[in-house]
């Protein structure tokens, strides 16, 4: 509609409900921001969200369907006006369409067959192209006014009487839409807000009997608790009622009490329930009920109150608990019902559970689940059916028909029906079998073809399933699953049925003549799933010792095997039931295995490969003899695969035959489909079996590696199996057996270094899989981690000059940098895994700078330099970690020579080279991504001057906020603890470390730096400065000698940054304090610095808070508060427990301030004359006048009493 029709917008009528119901629907989402009425250039209106894109709507309330053609107008003009965003979706509302219209745009996405076919029928290459933009909403108008209703009802979250619900609906459309739509303007998430705060304030008002505005909170209590009462009392009104919905406060109040009241009448309190609509109430009114299941007439009233009740809209904001209080209060009726008086109801609730409670009509569908409330209900239906007469069993039965979509569930778990609706049916079966079977055969055959419909006209059941399920796989164990009505209703039934006949025979007649139907004879009446629910009976018949029997169920098995068709194929089933079956004899199992394998020669399921392998395993020559030839056969690659199930076939007959499972080992990585043609994921765990025949076999392993290697040119599968083969790659140090890891270097290792002369370019050349060589540089942290230091630094020297990692844009293997990370790094992002080739060096380096490697530190240092002076970040960040470990252990002593260095004063030389990292020339973001790798090595480099310390604190000042968040520990230790670290100082040397006394290093101008650094940086990084205090108080012994100095400083800094405050260094505070008032030193300081923060955090709250951030901060207040509030009333008495008590209830009311009983006990001490604890107390009460209200009235009374008295 254009300009013309904006003012006749109130004919409009399909339009304006289409408006509202979708925004409301839409106010679920918080980046949504308004609608917007009929915009310039647009038709009907559009949804508008935060990140400027849009819902573009078109309501098209037709007799008829809404057409290809129709299409094609509304995208065209859309088009036309080049209004239409990359994110942008075109919304279609319409009571009827055409559903191939539907479906043609869901496949236009993925298939040219479907483009094509709009081009046939007039679409441009624009429209086509926007036709992924376009979805639809069927919806009758009529429906939508009901929905709207609802959707209202619920935001509003207080009630109101339904037509006083309509009567605002109703004026909000022509308030805001129809008037809005004239003016093309737009209707706002804080429109409704508000709309709804002023509809609340103004039905409070008018109530005057209950608003806190005009009466005192004590009188409205004091009635509240009168009229609880009188059912009769006028404060159960509707207009009372919906003022009192309003007031959570008061609501509660009442509700509190009732639930601990026994009502004899719930009927005489009809009002009152109406409120059950209100999401937040209705927990506490059905625990009313269930409290009150004690006389008959109550049980009658809440079943027919669940009866009146069921709605058909379920909620849509929150999650719907209605049906399953509904079911459970219904249950503990039924089973104190021994005489079945009230199962005719419990059926009724049931039945409208079932029937008439929707939410798939919404647009925006539920974000919850509801499978498990369906499956209450479908729980509460079977017990029903179990207490149920004949005639109710029947209704049972056909309301499951009717209701349910028994068809479509398979797998694990229940999409559509819960389990016990087709247990019901099973047990339906059985009391007339035969008959009951094959009537149920024609409802599963006939919802088959209702269902198929939907995909086309032409598409019907005719016998076969068109889709199900497939082959899945959990590690490396697979299974194929059926429909949930064979495994839960037709098999379990049959199987029963020919389990317990006591005539076999004549049941087996039966079985044949119904339910096994070959490929040539299958069709709606004689449907395939019956084949699919007898296969556990023919399987049990082919068993059988009886020659006769046996045969005949093999021929049935074998056309069921061999039959092309089938979803799941019945093979698949059969082989499966097979593998799980070891009580049938394994000729038996070959013969069954054969009747595929003679026919296509290679295994026709994963089944098969698993029943082959373990009769391999278990010698049968046959078995043995397959598996060789699959390997050599190309079919078999030629196979959808889940895994190399080959590689599991070989594991399985390993440790018995380990001669052929190296055989077929062989055979596997020559063929041509492993080296050129299988993902090379699968490689690795090819690469693990090659290790596992290592660790058997050394020899054999060996030559096979060595075999692989002499290949003048290796794919990546190969370079996989090479070199992930060589150590337990998935397991850390300790898995290896260090005889091994020691004879694979000396036999492969190192000659085949050697045969590429070391030089990395050879190397690279043969080995052009990067992660191959650098799994070569993790084989060498396995010989560093046992003490292999030679071998280890004789790979690391080849490999640290490798290419990998790159440059971002120059990885061959990661054109896009996705994984490159040195590119994270500039980006900001902080390092969090050991990868590539150079990258590797420096870890393991680091793991050489052990008491087994002092004779190489030298070597170490400038390998280490070498990794520092990488141009690429992340080398240098990995570098880091070999640097740190030199730092840490420069300075210690040999174990066996407490008077010689670990290093040796010849060393400080190569190890200051080596500490340039150049950090402080990085740009910001590689100084936040890289703070934690570069802190770590200079945390353990703390001997500085003063000159070179203060260079090293004002580098790291000028990180950002994080970095230096990090790096707290260290700016900590040279304002405080570095002056005095060195005293007693012996290791000096003419150049090195000989100016680091205390009367050459000022401290007061670190102090001065780290006051500055905890101004600057952002409050939430503050609390790495605060841990470091709490932690430093935490561990402090009062005993030692310097404990007061250590103390003053502690308390220092935490004093400091009490300055302010902020609630992300607000726990840790309020923590330190009870740690410390705890061990009760210091006592007083501790609680002044209590007082002075609580009330820093009164102020905040006082110029901060507003009502609308009570969600956000309702947990803001520290739990602390409670013990700091015992210890202060234990410690210094009552006065000084108020006074801090007296700050915290000053918090806004909105704000849970943890009063416990036990603390609001403690001002029972109090005279009643105290004026703080009065206050205390009002404040309380105005909190939760329904949790205090006794104990201001115990309050009151006694001061009402002590006046009497005086």
């Amino acid at each position: 509609m254009g300009k013309q029709g904006q003012y006749n917008y109130k004919g409009v009528n399909a339009q304006a409900w289409a408006a509202m119901s979708l925004f409301l629907q839409y106010l679920r989402y918080t980046d949504f921001l308004y609608i917007q009425l009929e915009a310039p250039q647009f038709e009907d209106f559009n949804l508008v969200f935060n990140d400027g894109r849009k819902v573009i709507c078109e309501s098209k309330d037709w007799g008829r369907n809404f057409s290809f053609s129709d299409l094609k107008k509304v995208l065209k003009l859309i088009l036309k006006k080049n209004v239409l965003g990359e994110k942008d979706e075109v919304l279609i509302i319409c009571s009827n369409f055409d559903d191939n219209l539907k479906d043609k745009i869901h496949a236009v996405r993925y298939f040219e067959k479907v483009r094509q076919e709009f081009k046939k029928r007039g679409f441009q290459g624009n429209e086509i192209q926007a036709l992924s933009k376009v979805k639809f909403w069927k919806i009758s108008s009529k429906f939508n006014e009901k929905m709207i209703y609802s959707l209202f009802s619920e935001l509003i979250n207080f009630w109101l009487p339904q037509e006083d619900v309509i009567r605002i609906v109703d004026s909000i459309l022509m308030q805001k839409i129809y008037k809005g739509s004239a003016e093309g303007s737009i209707f706002s998430r804080e429109d409704i807000i508000s709309e709804i705060e002023n509809l609340r304030d103004e039905v409070i008002r008018k109530s005057g009997y209950i608003d806190k505005k005009q009466r005192k909170m004590d009188d409205i209590l004091q009635e509240l608790g009168i009229a609880i009462g009188n059912s009769k009392s006028p404060v159960w009104s509707d207009s009372q009622l919906s003022a009192l919905s309003g007031q959570p406060e008061l609501m509660f109040f009442v509700l509190d009490r009732l639930k601990d009241k026994k009502l004899n009448k719930l009927k005489d309190w009809s009002n009152l329930w109406k409120l059950y609509k209100v999401y937040r109430l209705s927990f506490s009114l059905f625990r009313i009920f269930e409290n009150n299941l004690d006389t008959v007439e109550n049980k009658k009233y809440i079943l027919q109150f669940f009866k009146n009740n069921i709605g058909e809209i379920k909620r849509f904001y929150q999650h719907d608990f209605f049906d399953v209080d509904v079911v459970k209060i219904t249950k503990k009726i039924l089973e104190d019902n021994k005489d079945n008086k009230f199962i005719e109801d419990a059926f009724e609730i049931v039945k409208k559970l079932i029937t008439e409670r929707r939410d798939d009509f919404f647009y925006l569908k539920t974000q919850r689940d509801s499978s498990w409330e369906r499956g209450e209900v479908a729980k509460l239906l079977q017990e029903v059916y179990k207490k149920a007469g004949i005639e109710l069993k029947e209704k049972i039965h056909k309301l499951i028909i009717n209701a349910f979509n028994l068809i479509e569930d398979d797998g694990e778990f229940s999409r559509y029906t819960p389990r016990e609706i087709f247990e019901i049916l099973r047990d339906w079966i059985e009391n007339d079998f035969e008959k009951r079977l094959l009537m149920l055969v024609e409802i599963l055959s006939n919802q088959y073809d209702k269902f198929y419909k939907k995909f086309g006209k032409k598409l019907e059941f005719q016998g076969w399933e068109h889709m199900g399920g497939m082959t899945s796989s959990v590690g490396h164990h697979y299974t194929v699953e059926d429909r949930h009505f064979i495994g839960f209703t037709l098999e379990p039934a049959l199987t029963d049925h020919y389990s317990k006949s006591k005539n076999k025979n004549q049941a087996w007649r039966f079985i044949k003549k119904n339910c096994i139907n070959k490929t040539k004879d299958v069709s709606k009446s004689r449907p395939d799933f019956l084949n699919r629910a007898i296969l556990p009976i023919v399987l049990e018949r082919y068993q059988d010792n009886d020659e006769k029997i046996s045969n005949e169920a093999f021929e049935i098995l074998k056309e069921f095997i061999l039959s092309k068709k089938g979803i799941p194929h019945k093979s698949d089933l059969i082989y499966q039931a097979l593998r799980g079956c070891p009580q049938l004899l394994d000729d038996k199992k070959w013969r069954l295995v054969e009747a595929s394998t003679n026919k296509y020669g290679v295994p026709v399921s994963v089944f098969v490969e698993e029943i082959v392998s373990d009769l391999a395993k278990k010698g049968n020559p046959k078995a043995k003899k397959a598996l060789a030839d699959w390997l050599k056969n190309p079919k078999y690659y030629e196979k959808f695969r889940f895994e190399m199930n080959m590689i599991q076939n070989i594991r399985i007959i390993f440790e018995n035959d380990f001669k052929h499972a190296v055989a077929l080992f062989e055979d596997f990585i020559n063929s041509d489909f492993f080296i050129n043609k299988q993902d090379s994921f699968e490689s690795y765990e090819i690469a693990i079996l090659l290790y596992d025949i290592l660790k058997k076999d050394r020899k054999r392993g060996l030559d096979i590696i060595k075999k692989l290697s002499r290949q003048r040119s290796l794919t990546k599968n190969q370079q996989i199996i090479l070199c992930f083969s060589l150590f337990n790659y998935r397991g850390n140090g300790q898995s290896d057996d260090i005889g091994l890891i020691e004879e694979v270097y000396k036999k492969f290792i190192n000659p085949f270094l050697n045969s590429l002369d070391n030089d990395i370019n050879k190397i690279v050349e043969k080995l052009t899989f990067s992660q191959a060589r650098e799994a070569l540089v993790q084989f060498s942290e396995r010989l560093a981690r046992n003490k292999k230091i030679v071998e280890t630094l004789r790979i690391v020297k080849v490999f640290i000059n490798d290419p990998d990692p790159y440059l971002s844009g120059e990885n061959p293997e990661d054109p896009e940098n996705k994984y490159n990370e040195h590119q994270r790094i500039l980006d900001g992002e902080e390092p969090g895994t050991i990868t590539s080739t150079r990258g590797w060096c420096g870890w393991v380096l680091m793991k050489c700078s052990v008491l087994a490697g002092r004779d190489h530190i030298k070597e170490l240092i400038d390998l280490t330099e070498q990794l520092t002076k990488d141009e690429n970040w992340y080398v240098k960040h990995m570098a880091c970690f070999a640097l740190s470990q030199l730092a840490q252990n420069r300075l210690t002593v040999l174990p066996d020579n407490k008077e010689v260095l670990f290093f040796g004063k010849d060393k400080e030389e190569a190890l200051e080279r080596a500490k340039r990292v150049d950090i402080d020339r990085a740009s910001d973001n590689v100084k936040k991504a890289l703070a934690k790798s570069v802190l770590t090595a200079f945390d353990h480099i703390r001997i500085l001057n003063e000159k070179d310390a203060l260079t090293f604190v004002n580098t790291l000042k000028g990180f950002p906020d994080e970095a230096i968040a990090e790096a707290a520990p260290l700016f900590i230790f040279f304002a405080e603890f570095r002056k005095n670290a060195f005293r007693d100082w012996k290791w000096k040397t003419d150049k090195y470390y000989n100016d680091l006394g205390s009367d050459k290093y000022d401290d007061e101008k670190f102090k001065k730096i780290l006051l500055e650094v905890i101004d600057k940086i952002e409050p939430k990084q503050r609390f790495s400065f605060a841990a470091q205090f709490e932690h430093l108080l935490r561990d402090l012994d009062y005993k030692r000698r310097d404990a007061e100095r250590l103390f003053e400083i502690g308390y220092k800094y935490l004093d400091y940054l009490t300055k302010e405050y902020n609630h992300d260094l607000s726990n840790i505070i309020y923590m330190t304090i009870k740690n410390e008032m705890e061990k009760k030193h210091h006592f007083c300081r501790w609680h002044d610095l209590y007082l002075k923060y609580l009330e820093k955090e009164k102020k905040f709250y006082k110029d901060n808070f507003k009502p609308e951030k009570s969600m956000e901060m309702y947990w803001w207040p520290s739990y602390y508060n409670e013990d700091i509030l015992l210890l202060i009333h234990q410690e210094l008495g009552k006065d000084k427990f108020l006074e801090a008590f007296d700050i915290i209830t000053q918090f806004p009311k909105e704000l849970e301030v943890h009063a416990s009983d036990k603390i609001v006990s403690l001002l029972e001490e109090f005279p009643k004359t105290n004026k703080t604890a009065k206050a205390i107390i009002g404040r309380l009460f105005e909190k939760n006048p329904s949790k205090y209200y006794e104990l201001k009235n115990k309050w009151t009374n006694k001061i009402l009493e002590d006046n009497k008295k005086n």
